[in-house]
């Protein structure tokens, strides 16, 4: 039954706590804030404080740690944590207006619905409903931005392990199933890179100006995490992909202003063999046609083989060290010319 009281007069704010897989910080960035304006709403992303390292190294979100750690070096006797994993992070996003809602709502237990008449309740869920959301696409475009200024594509992405168990190959007698011999085993950690003071500062300046990940940036660290996961032409197709956006979005910025309608689509709509000889080197200085021609030859082997995909759907002899230089060629021709971004 619903009891009516003193109604009191509150600005509100949406609260959620969302993962952060494979985000790994320097120490004197916890408890550090992103404040940003993301759909016109006021967004802040908060990391956990220090007081939430536990005491002792390991552990992870599967067992409510917000933070944990791997290691440590000793400095002047004392114990210096180096990297920090941060398991997830707080978003508030602050709701416009004021909120009517009854006095003893605030000193009660979360969500008393004898206290709320039912248009409260239902105003209420609708900005349960409409915050959510507004908070779910902020951290998507924060933790994108975070991973491309980090230059990390693994942050924010799960771990994704194949169908090994971890038991290595044997070899043994058929009939009686005897094993006679056993492969050896390899494990290969990733290297850690922790965002420090100035991949956080970089972020937020992005996030404040309104500057989205290039899509040629997700597009290459899509293909990194297909090349993890061993699908190799999946790599070569979005690897291509980030190349060719990257080289037209270059070619088209440095068109001169008032240039003929015809001549622009022209150029807009060439072959990619004609962007990758001609147009696009033509935007480059000495020094950066320099570092090009070491991967000029490869990109055409890289659109080569991205067209066999497209056209017949396979291509024969991909392996895993072809497909990390293709990686490694087109991170480095994003590195080239400085991306200008419309929003800026």
């Amino acid at each position: 039954m619903l009891v009516m009281s003193n109604q009191a007069r509150v600005r509100l704010a949406s609260w959620d706590r969302f993962h952060t897989r494979n985000l790994i910080v320097v120490p004197e960035l916890l408890g550090q804030s992103h404040i940003f304006t993301f759909d016109e709403r006021e967004v802040n992303i908060s990391l956990p404080g220090a007081d939430m390292l536990p005491d002792e190294p390991g552990g992870d979100d599967t067992l409510g740690q917000r933070l944990s750690f791997s290691g440590w070096r000793l400095q002047d006797g004392q114990r210096q944590i180096r990297k920090v994993h941060v398991h997830n992070v707080d978003v508030t996003v602050c709701i416009l207006g004021n909120a009517t809602i009854p006095e003893e709502a605030l000193t009660r237990p979360v969500k008393a619905p004898e206290l709320f008449s039912e248009q409260q309740q239902k105003y209420l869920d609708k900005l349960l409903s409409e915050y959510g959301d507004i908070s779910r696409r902020a951290f998507k475009l924060w933790i994108r931005t975070l991973r491309w200024k980090a230059d990390n594509w693994r942050i924010g992405l799960p771990e994704v392990y194949g169908a090994e168990t971890g038991w290595s190959t044997y070899l043994q007698v058929k009939d009686t199933q005897k094993a006679v011999w056993v492969g050896t085993q390899t494990f290969v950690v990733p290297g850690e890179k922790a965002v420090t003071p100035t991949i956080w500062d970089e972020t937020w300046a992005a996030l404040c100006s309104g500057q989205p990940s290039p899509i040629f940036y997700d597009l290459l660290y899509d293909a990194m995490a297909h090349l993890n996961r061993g699908d190799l032409q999946r790599t070569v197709l979005d690897a291509a992909i980030a190349a060719e956006t990257y080289m037209r979005i270059i070619v088209r910025q440095g068109l001169p202003q008032g240039l003929d309608d015809s001549l622009q689509a022209y150029i807009n709509d060439a072959n990619i063999r004609q962007v990758v000889s001609k147009f696009f080197p033509e935007r480059l200085d000495d020094q950066e046609k320099r570092r090009y021609k070491t991967i000029a030859s490869k990109l055409h082997q890289m659109f080569d083989d991205r067209n066999d995909i497209a056209h017949s759907g396979y291509k024969e002899g991909l392996t895993t060290q072809y497909c990390q230089k293709v990686i490694d060629s087109v991170h480095m021709l994003l590195s080239l010319v400085p991306y200008r971004s419309t929003n800026s």
